[in-house]
């Protein structure tokens, strides 16, 4: 497909011993081991729930509800789309985003080809546990004589969600059968995401001719329905940074919007799938891929 200019082999997680003081302030910053969950999820959470958005669009034909509202970071707008796609299952969203799974960023192998038609290269940067990554991705301007774009992140792989761990992050903490807000939820329905929040580490290189942009929250959130069906949020509050023309910015939203199109047709194309993922647990040696298991986390396909 050659979107990929030049593979770069990921960067491998450093043994406990070899961690320096700069290693170990990272974890703490990022809550890694600290807690139930790390600071990247919790904070990607809050912002996909949290109030102020106004509907800019709805898509009949996708079934997507695509919001706005200011960003606190920058002068841009912030954006939540929302779909309902049915007969699938958090299973389906992993199948998708984390089907990479030697991080070998390559287009022939990773959907995430599919689904952001601008990314050119996606590159595990530093691995810092099991499942948090720096992650250097490099993408092409959607017109001529504008700059490529570099974002970097510190990203969180996958979290696969019990409901419990669901309601203690407070995500539908009253369940769905109208219980007290301090009852145990008794579903079995899990929730998958994938975030990142902006990197604030030591420098990394500028790709020739790039500009560096940020990406201050950015998550794609599965959550299961009682009748087989999946809710899926993408937030996003990002900076492309420079100086763009105004139509540039709105053919950037616009490939956003796209994006999620194409995020809803690889799930109704996947349908329900197994899954590729442990239940999240917050530890640096997190080994949140499970492929021997599969299906056993989770429950059944239905």
């Amino acid at each position: 497909m050659g979107r990929t200019p030049n593979h770069e082999p990921p960067a491998a997680i450093k043994p406990n011993e070899e961690l320096t003081d700069a290693d170990r302030r990272e974890m703490a910053e990022l809550g890694i081991g600290e807690g139930a969950f790390n600071r990247i999820l919790t904070s990607c959470i809050k912002f996909t729930f949290s109030s102020g958005w106004s509907v800019r669009k709805r898509d009949a034909e996708y079934d997507i509800l695509w919001e706005t509202k200011l960003s606190e970071n920058c002068n841009k707008q912030a954006m939540r789309f929302t779909a309902h796609v049915p007969n699938c299952n958090t299973g389906s969203l992993e199948a998708i985003l984390v089907d990479d799974k030697n991080f070998d960023d390559d287009p022939s192998v990773s959907c995430m080809y599919k689904y952001d038609r601008l990314l050119l290269q996606n590159h595990v940067q530093k691995r810092i546990a099991g499942n948090i990554t720096v992650q250097r991705m490099n993408y092409r301007s959607p017109v001529p004589l504008v700059s490529p774009r570099q974002m970097v992140t510190y990203t969180t792989l996958g979290a696969l969600l019990t409901p419990a761990q669901q309601k203690e992050l407070g995500i539908r903490p009253t369940g769905l059968n109208n219980e007290a807000a301090d009852a145990d939820r008794t579903d079995s329905l899990m929730a998958f995401i994938q975030c990142g929040v902006d990197y604030t580490g030591d420098e990394v290189e500028l790709k020739k001719g790039s500009e560096l942009g940020h990406v201050y929250n950015y998550s794609v959130l599965g959550l299961e329905e009682p009748d087989g069906s999946m809710t899926v949020i993408m937030t996003m509050d990002m900076d492309p940074a420079g100086r763009l023309p105004a139509k540039v910015v709105d053919m950037a939203s616009d490939e956003q919007h796209k994006k999620m199109q194409l995020i809803v047709e690889l799930l109704k194309e996947k349908g329900k799938q197994p899954h590729l993922c442990r239940v999240y647990e917050n530890t640096r040696d997190f080994p949140f891929r499970d492929d021997s298991t599969q299906s056993k986390e989770g429950g059944e396909l239905g």
